[in-house]
């Protein structure tokens, strides 16, 4: 099945790599625990926009924050896509967390799991850890669908630069199978996924941790792919093993 034909879910409730790169702009607004700006990076004249949501917390005097790079679902991109995921999704779920949190629109590929999307998630990731004291050590890949496929594909090629990943309803993409190597793991999915069967969720995990990786998985019960807010919830409560991973 193409990764294209996935759609927006419906809502419940409301110089790196050797290429050319240009940091763009950003416009902020605010949120109760983020402030939240809307900016561009470029890759030899490629644009990607992206939303950027920054802990309140932050401040020179104190001790440097985690990095959560999110990738949103499969839909018709626009400039509002990623800002819509956060506050969908992430934000939601992660309002306590210190961090910078990242949500890219797809480039044109229209697929998260490819090498030009792969080189701009490493741009961006070194973009933030410009603009923000990031701890190297707490930099997590997350993404819905879509963006859980781009999850698996560059959380198992950048072990170095990931240290965790959080897929959620999907199934790890061709073009990385096999998997031997994964940053510690934390898979998300629906027994009422309607798109990706959980049997096949089940058995891609089983084999992981058959092969020794550091692969977790958070069954969320009776919520179809498409209703992403009922996934709030269990993204919530991988906040525990995502500690765990960081302390």
């Amino acid at each position: 099945m193409s990764v294209l034909k996935f759609m927006m879910p419906i809502f419940l409730c409301a110089g790196f790599l050797g290429l050319s790169c240009s940091l763009g702009t950003e416009s902020e607004s605010e949120n109760p625990n983020f402030t939240l700006s809307d900016g561009s990076i470029s890759l030899n004249y490629v644009n990607m926009k992206y939303t950027k949501a920054v802990h309140k917390s932050e401040s020179p005097d104190k001790p440097p924050m985690a990095l959560i790079v999110a990738l949103h679902y499969g839909g018709e991109p626009h400039d509002d896509f990623g800002r819509e995921f956060l506050e969908a999704l992430v934000l939601p779920a992660y309002s306590h967390l210190r961090a910078v949190i990242v949500a890219p629109v797809v480039p044109e590929t229209g697929t998260w799991a490819d090498g030009q999307s792969e080189k701009f998630i490493l741009a961006l990731v070194d973009k933030m850890k410009s603009a923000h004291r990031i701890n190297s050590s707490q930099v997590m890949l997350m993404g819905y669908s879509l963006g859980g496929i781009g999850t698996w594909y560059m959380a198992a090629r950048n072990t170095d630069i990931f240290t965790a990943a959080i897929p959620m309803s999907c199934l790890p993409p061709d073009n990385v199978l096999p998997i031997d190597d994964l940053p510690p793991t934390y898979v998300i999915h629906s027994d009422a996924d309607e798109v990706f069967p959980f049997s096949e969720a089940e058995d891609n995990v089983m084999e992981l941790q058959g092969k020794g990786l550091p692969v977790e998985f958070s069954i969320v019960e009776d919520v179809t792919h498409y209703s992403t807010s009922g996934f709030i919830p269990a993204l919530e409560e991988s906040l525990t093993w995502l500690v765990e991973q960081w302390d």
